[in-house]
């Protein structure tokens, strides 16, 4: 849906990553949830009671996920990553720390 809407609206300077973020690089598991509760779609393991579909999907660092070769262009971090902000901010360190971008996130789990 992303790509349709970037393609849709000609934007050439926008650069999708088919993957998750996190702390670490590797794999994890999405949880795409089903009916009404698509919103509640989520990393990690499965909320009792919910039905969903468990994803494989690849996981990477923000430092990775960002080639460093561009590091100095990154002006803006936005994350909206539904409970996994703390995590990804953790794979970010590195480029954090390097070129200090401002950061907007937004975090709201309800349980």
């Amino acid at each position: 849906m992303l790509q349709k809407n970037v393609t849709l609206n000609g934007f050439q300077n926008v650069v999708l990553h088919p993957e998750a973020l996190g702390e670490t690089d590797g794999e994890t598991t999405f949880w795409a949830m089903d009916g009404d509760s698509a919103a509640w779609s989520h990393l990690g393991t499965a909320d009792e009671g919910s039905e969903g579909t468990a994803v494989s999907v690849k996981l990477a660092t923000v430092s990775t996920s960002v080639p460093r070769a561009t590091w100095d262009r990154v002006k803006l971090i936005k994350l909206d990553l539904e409970g996994s902000e703390l995590p990804a901010l953790r794979g970010a360190r590195e480029l954090l720390e390097a070129v200090h971008p401002e950061s907007s996130w937004s975090s709201c789990r309800i349980t």
